[in-house]
């Protein structure tokens, strides 16, 4: 497990979600320790237009993110 990497996180009354692991690297790669930080990704309306894309970001497509960060246990997660 490495930061950057996306894991899928276990909801329980949800289907798996991906979440991207924040912690650093020191502590990612640290056994003995057993939550890492990650910032899952979910899909969420919203109430206007999207705003206009200007191809600076790389984005193919307008994106809205919403990332609430999380601690899960290592035991909890797998890989995608």
């Amino acid at each position: 497990m490495n930061q950057w990497d996306i894991i899928m996180f276990p909801f329980s009354k949800e289907k798996r979600h991906p979440a991207v692991i924040i912690s650093n690297a020191e502590t990612c790669e640290n056994d003995d320790l057993e939550e890492i930080n990650a910032l899952l990704c979910t899909s969420a309306e919203v109430n206007r237009p999207p705003k206009p894309r200007t191809g600076a970001n790389g984005a193919n497509r307008v994106l809205d993110v919403v990332l609430p960060a999380h601690q899960p246990r290592r035991t909890d997660l797998a890989s995608s």
